[in-house]
């Protein structure tokens, strides 16, 4: 498991001021969603702050693009571990 996806769910335990009158269900979607609006803007801010070759972006993006694969693999394997009640 990844750094974002422990912070998205450490933010989304904690609920917002602003949605006092929303079930939990949406005030935890609304709340990381924002996280991750929130980390999207500051990977874009980081990017813009440094001069980048071409191939340091794109072995970025390649890296980026890995961590998503590997974070959605990891996703499938346990539903269908919980699926299966099979021992962790």
């Amino acid at each position: 498991m990844n750094a974002h996806s422990r912070a998205s769910r450490q933010s989304a335990r904690q609920p917002s001021p602003g949605v006092a009158g929303l079930t939990d269900a949406t005030r935890t979607d609304l709340t990381v969603n924002a996280a991750q609006a929130m980390n999207r803007a500051e990977t874009r801010r980081l990017e813009r702050t440094v001069a980048w070759t071409t191939g340091e972006r794109l072995r970025c993006l390649w890296y980026r693009l890995r961590l998503e694969i590997s974070d959605y693999h990891y996703v499938a394997r346990r539903v269908v571990e919980l699926k299966l009640r099979l021992p962790e």
